[in-house]
């Protein structure tokens, strides 16, 4: 029989940096922005007693914030775009215009669903209600 090696200093520094980069890599993939976080987020301010406009507004400005922490992580390690400026303020006011762009004519149209904001669709909101 051979007798056993045990594992090196050198390996076992490997093996705890690898697991340490896959944790990190997992909270970069997982943002704020998850498909159901708008109407959590909704439903949780919508309780706390908060109009429509400002549930509005804090929900989107959360999930543009995320958003835009996305872009700029991905342009700081770009290996071309990572001299450029900071793209968080572009980012931010896009996402925010094209959240309200949706958002807005179902609100018009009253399409308010309990305590959430309807940015599903109503299927998926009777959840909520």
């Amino acid at each position: 029989m051979r007798p056993r090696r045990r594992v090196r200093g050198p390996v076992l520094g490997v093996l705890v940096l690898a697991a340490v980069f896959a944790v990190l890599q997992l909270a970069n993939v997982t943002g704020r922005d998850t498909p159901d976080t708008k109407n959590y987020l909704s439903y949780a301010l919508s309780l706390s007693g908060r109009s429509t406009h400002e549930v509005a507004t804090a929900t989107i400005d959360y999930v543009c914030a995320s958003r835009a922490e996305r872009a700029r992580r991905d342009q700081s390690v770009h290996v071309i775009r990572f001299h450029r400026p900071d793209p968080t303020a572009a980012v931010t006011a896009e996402c925010r215009e094209r959240e309200w762009a949706a958002l807005r004519p179902r609100l018009t149209a009253g399409q308010k669903g309990g305590h959430t904001l309807p940015y599903m669709s109503e299927r998926f909101m009777a959840i909520f209600e």
